[in-house]
């Protein structure tokens, strides 16, 4: 299931690539062996185009879902490792627990 732009173009190559190999064996493949060679990446590429279609037409994510999205992006793209981003969730939590024990 294609759930990104970046997983959306690896599929494009995928296809294009099963394409090509198809084509290539297309040329040297003897007739009465044809089909059972080529069944096999016709249904492969014929699943990636449906996860193509799938992901193209589904329901476009919602303005509050878009900002959530691009938050997290900033957020991780502050941070040089995951353990740095770990780090300071940490510290945020850390944070909220001692402001917490203040105010009681």
């Amino acid at each position: 299931m294609i759930r990104t732009d970046q997983e959306l173009a690896s599929a494009r190559e995928r296809v294009a690539k099963l394409e090509r190999l198809l084509e290539d064996l297309r040329k040297t493949a003897r007739p009465e062996e044809w089909p059972a060679l080529s069944s096999g990446y016709r249904l492969e590429i014929e699943r990636v185009q449906g996860e193509v279609l799938d992901y193209l037409v589904r329901e476009y994510p919602n303005a509050s879902t878009q900002n959530a999205m691009l938050d997290a992006r900033q957020t991780r793209a502050r941070y040089d490792t995951a353990k740095g981003l770990l780090d300071a969730l940490k510290g945020k939590r850390t944070k909220k627990k001692n402001a917490r024990k203040a105010a009681r």
